[in-house]
């Protein structure tokens, strides 16, 4: 799971899912987003919504990272979870894209494992509220958090 944030958004929350053969690796970077882009605003209704593979441009970052070895049982769980609910609808305050990465990866943990992020001062999940219970996951000593800004991963050809 990745936080992402640039100065001209307020953040981004997105999934990595990687696999690996070998030499061989298979990563997809992967978002929930509203199907119309103008929609975004407080006072706005839910929405359709998809999922979108994330890019690596100048203007994106991620933030901060948590990253999670799994079992092929638990990967196959969040591919599952992540189709199931990328047919919810987006809303800004009940579902947005925090909620999403969040259920997708608390689909692989169980138990303390699992993420729970409480709603920001202004009532729901944020990124910025994720990047805030990350980093002090990794202040805390979670080795699988690192705050090292870098571009988003760039998905390979995932057949």
């Amino acid at each position: 799971m990745e936080y992402s944030f640039s100065d001209d958004d307020p953040g981004h929350a997105y999934i990595t899912l990687e696999k690996s053969n070998g030499s061989n690796i298979q990563r997809l970077s992967f978002g929930f987003y509203p199907k119309v882009d103008t929609w975004v605003s407080i006072n706005k209704l839910p929405i359709a919504s998809g999922i979108g593979e994330e890019y690596s441009n100048l203007l994106r970052r991620s933030d901060i990272r948590l990253t999670r070895t799994i079992t092929a049982t638990k990967f196959n769980n969040a591919i599952s979870q992540a189709l199931t609910s990328s047919g919810k609808l987006y809303d800004l305050n009940d579902y947005n894209c925090t909620d999403y990465a969040l259920e997708v990866f608390n689909s692989t943990q169980t138990g303390s494992q699992e993420l729970d992020v409480p709603n920001s001062n202004i009532g729901y999940t944020t990124p910025a509220g994720l990047y805030g219970y990350l980093d002090q996951k990794r202040i805390g000593g979670d080795s699988g958090v690192s705050n090292v800004s870098s571009r988003p991963p760039i998905s390979t050809n995932c057949n």
